[in-house]
């Protein structure tokens, strides 16, 4: 009784400096907590519940599924990042939950990030939400046409997330720009805001 005891004390504190050198690979934590029942379940890479925050956090696209991985040994999961980067996707004041296999994320995306991105885009914004997709109206600059307007949707589909023209054209013209093995997209939201514009996204472990 008295090594449970001791064992519930200490070893969260160890796994806990575990889980900080491995998110310290991502970016700079700045809060870190974890817990489990019993603790010694924290030794096999297991919690019940995970909080944190990050000023920052980078991902490369290639190691996605590292970083799902990560979160699937938590039952519950809470993170908060500041910036969010990976490829040419950069998300500010991301909000992360995790019930079981169920995620919820959300952030925002500003248009100024967009820009620098895509040099040749003016301007993104979202004109429409479905149940699980999102409606985006984009001006962009091309040379020799000048300014040119498109609309595009952007969809959750069997798990992964599209981007087709919007109308007939987008049995045509589409594009799969996110998809991964241990993720199954469910749907993706959007508003328009001041800086650009807020998306949400649910999804479910595989």
């Amino acid at each position: 009784m008295l090594v449970f005891v001791i064992g519930q004390l200490v070893l969260p504190g160890i796994a806990t400096t575990v889980a900080r050198h491995r998110l310290s690979g991502y970016g700079h934590v700045q809060r870190l907590s974890l817990s489990a029942f019993p603790a010694i379940e924290l030794l096999f890479g297991k919690a019940d519940k995970v909080s944190f925050a990050m000023s920052d956090y980078h991902v490369d696209p290639a190691k996605v599924s590292k970083a799902v991985s990560l979160a699937s040994q938590a039952d519950q999961v809470d993170a908060n990042i500041a910036s969010l980067s990976s490829g040419l996707l950069k998300m500010h004041n991301v909000v992360l939950h995790k019930r079981g296999s169920q995620l919820t994320a959300s952030g925002q995306v500003n248009s100024s990030d967009l820009r620098s991105a895509l040099p040749l885009l003016d301007s993104v914004t979202p004109v429409g939400a479905g149940e699980n997709g999102l409606a985006l109206s984009a001006v962009g600059t091309v040379p020799f046409l000048g300014q040119v307007r498109a609309e595009a949707d952007v969809v959750a589909t069997n798990g992964s997330v599209s981007v087709r023209a919007a109308g007939a054209l987008g049995s045509v013209l589409h594009a799969t720009v996110f998809q991964n093995p241990k993720l199954y997209v469910q749907s993706v939201t959007g508003r328009r805001t001041a800086a650009g514009m807020s998306v949400t996204a649910t999804a479910r472990l595989r």
